[in-house]
C-alpha cells in the first residue's frame, strides 16, 4: 500500500469513528493532537541536546506520532463510549418498557429505536426487521449477528439472548432482565470511576517524567553548561547514548502508557 492511501485509509477511519454518533472532528482537535507531541518532543529534546535543528526534527516526529497513533486513539475511545453509552440507554430503555406484561419484545424494540442514535439506531432497525414474522431460527441469526458487533460488552450479549428467549417464549424473564439491567449500569459506573483514576495517574505519570529529564539535565549542567555542550550535548557518544534513551523512553511511553490510557474496560472481555 502506497503512503498516500495509508494516509488517506487512516483520514477515512477517524472521519467514520467520530461521524457514527453524529459528531465531526473539529479543527482545534487535530491541531492540539499534533502540537502537544511536538512541544513535548522539542522541549525534551531541547534540554539534552541544546540544538534547535536537533529538536524541530524530533518535534515532527512527535507530530508524525500524534498522527499515526494520538489521534486515531481518541477518534476510537469516543467512538466507544458513545456505542457503550446507546447499548446502556438500549437496556435501561427496553427492560422499563418489558415491564409492562402486555407489551412485546417487537414492541419494545420498536419504541426503543426512536430514542437511539447514530449507528446504535441503524443496528436495531436492521434487528427489528430481520425479526419482524421471521422464524425461530431467523431470529436466532438475527440476534446472533445484532450481538457479534458487540462482543466484548459481557452483559449486552446476555441481555440480547434474554430478548431473544421473550421473543421466543412471548415473556420475558423479570429477574433476569433486571438483573442484568443493574449489572450493566454497574459496569458503567465503575468503568467511569476506572477513567478518572487513571486521569490522574496518567498526570502523575507526566509529571515524573517530565521531572526525570530536568533532573537528569541539572545534574549535567552542575558541571559546568560549556563542560555539558562538549562531553553530552554536542558529542558524538552523547547524541548516540542520549538518543537511545529517548528511543527507550518512547517504546515505553507507546507500549505501556498509551495502552493503558487506551483501555478503558473493566468488565468487558472477550467471549468464546
Amino acid at each position: 500500500m502506497s503512503r498516500n492511501k495509508k494516509r488517506t485509509w487512516k483520514i477515512d477511519e477517524i472521519v467514520a469513528w467520530r461521524s457514527a454518533y453524529g459528531d465531526k472532528i473539529a479543527g482545534k482537535e487535530v491541531a492540539w493532537a499534533l502540537f502537544k507531541p511536538f512541544i513535548v518532543l522539542f522541549l525534551i529534546s531541547y534540554l539534552i541536546y541544546f540544538y534547535v535543528p536537533v529538536s524541530i526534527v524530533f518535534g515532527l516526529v512527535g507530530v508524525f506520532y500524534g498522527y499515526r497513533k494520538l489521534m486515531p486513539n481518541s477518534a476510537k475511545q469516543y467512538y466507544e463510549s458513545k456505542a457503550l453509552q446507546e447499548r446502556n440507554n438500549f437496556v435501561n430503555n427496553v427492560t422499563q418498557i418489558l415491564l409492562n406484561k402486555k407489551q412485546t419484545v417487537l414492541g419494545a424494540l420498536e419504541l426503543v429505536r426512536d430514542r437511539m442514535q447514530g449507528e446504535f439506531r441503524d443496528d436495531v432497525s436492521k434487528l427489528i426487521v430481520q425479526t419482524y414474522g421471521a422464524s425461530n431460527n431467523r431470529k436466532l441469526r438475527a440476534f446472533n449477528s445484532f450481538e457479534s458487533k458487540y462482543t466484548k460488552d459481557v452483559w449486552f450479549v446476555h441481555y440480547c439472548k434474554q430478548l431473544f428467549y421473550a421473543m421466543i417464549y412471548g415473556r420475558a424473564d423479570e429477574k433476569s432482565i433486571k438483573d442484568l439491567t443493574y449489572f450493566h449500569n454497574m459496569m458503567i459506573t465503575k468503568r467511569n470511576q476506572y477513567i478518572q483514576r487513571k486521569k490522574y495517574q496518567m498526570w502523575a505519570y507526566t509529571v515524573i517524567t517530565i521531572g526525570a529529564y530536568l533532573l537528569l539535565w541539572w545534574t549535567f549542567t552542575l558541571f559546568g553548561w560549556g563542560n555539558y555542550l562538549r562531553i553530552d550535548g554536542h558529542h558524538p557518544v552523547g547524541w548516540i547514548l542520549n538518543g537511545i534513551f529517548l528511543l527507550a523512553q518512547g517504546y515505553l511511553h507507546d507500549r505501556v502508557y498509551m495502552k493503558r490510557a487506551t483501555d478503558n474496560s473493566v468488565t468487558e472481555v472477550e467471549l468464546g
